[in-house]
């Protein structure tokens, strides 16, 4: 996911937080990270809720409906 990516990926925001392996470990074990996950997940969830439906509408002049 993009989100995931842009907070963990490489240059994330948590590498320029944490530049070094043994603190984005250590922040792996704090409250603060749980709930980032947390919402994540949530962002996911309501990301796969959506469906399309594989319509859209468009509106054209009517003297173009008539020539269609």
């Amino acid at each position: 996911m993009v989100v995931s990516n842009a907070v963990f990926g490489i240059g994330g925001i948590t590498t320029a937080l944490f530049p070094d392996v043994s603190s984005r470990t250590a922040f792996t074990r704090t409250t603060e990270y749980v709930e980032i996950m947390q919402l994540i997940e949530s962002l996911q969830q309501n990301a796969e809720a959506v469906t399309a439906s594989g319509k859209f509408s468009v509106r054209i002049p009517r003297s173009l409906h008539a020539a269609l």
